[in-house]
C-alpha cells in the first residue's frame, strides 16, 4: 500500500489491488482495507439530502479503480471528479458518512469539492463552500501478467480552514459546465 498525507484531516491513501478479479464493491458494503471502520448505510434520500453514493453526475466512462470518501465534516459534500475536459463524476457524501464508490475510470482528476446544506439539484442553498486538492489524483489500470493492478484512493472530507496543507479554497463552480 502506498499512501500519501494531504493536510490535517485530508488524506489521499493509494493502495494498488494486485490480480483483482470479480465484481467491484457496491455503495454500503464494508471495506475490506480497513478492519477498524466501514461504510455506513447510506440514510434515506431527501430532496434536500441525497444519499450518501449517490451520483449527482454518473459516469460517462467505468473501470476497475474505487474511490473511498469519509466526511470528517459537519457539511454535506459533493465531491467532483474533473478530468481535463469536462465533469467526469459527481458523488454527493452526507456529513458522518463514508463510502466506497466503484468502477472509477482510468485517468487523472481534479478533485472539487462542494459543501454545504440544502442541496437544490445542482447546488447548495446554505453555507456553501468550494475547495479543491492541491494535486491532481490518477487512477491506473495496469496489467501485471496474468491481472490487472487497480487504483484505490481514500479521501477525508473536512472544510478548509486557512493553513489546512494539501486542499485550497477554490471559486464557486457549477456541475453543468467545467
Amino acid at each position: 500500500m502506498v499512501g500519501a498525507s494531504v493536510g490535517v484531516l485530508i488524506a489521499i491513501v493509494a493502495a494498488l489491488w494486485f490480480g483483482f478479479q470479480g465484481p467491484a464493491a457496491t455503495v454500503g458494503e464494508p471495506s475490506t482495507l480497513d478492519d477498524t471502520t466501514s461504510d455506513l448505510q447510506p440514510g434515506a434520500a431527501t430532496p434536500q439530502r441525497p444519499a450518501t453514493g449517490a451520483d449527482i453526475l454518473p459516469p460517462d466512462k467505468t473501470g476497475g479503480g474505487s474511490l473511498i470518501l469519509q466526511n470528517v465534516g459537519n457539511l454535506d459534500t459533493v465531491v467532483v471528479l474533473a478530468d481535463d475536459t469536462s465533469y467526469a463524476r459527481a458523488v454527493y457524501v452526507r456529513s458522518g458518512e463514508r463510502v466506497t464508490i466503484p468502477n472509477v475510470a482510468a485517468g487523472t482528476f481534479e478533485v472539487l469539492m462542494m459543501l454545504g446544506r440544502n442541496w437544490n439539484a445542482d447546488r447548495f442553498t446554505e453555507a456553501a463552500t468550494f475547495q479543491q486538492i492541491d494535486q491532481p489524483i490518477e487512477f491506473v489500470e495496469r496489467n501485471a501478467g496474468s491481472s490487472t493492478e487497480y487504483t484505490q484512493l481514500t479521501v477525508s472530507i473536512e472544510p478548509w480552514t486557512p493553513g489546512l496543507l494539501g486542499v485550497r479554497a477554490t471559486a464557486p463552480f457549477q456541475l453543468t459546465a467545467p
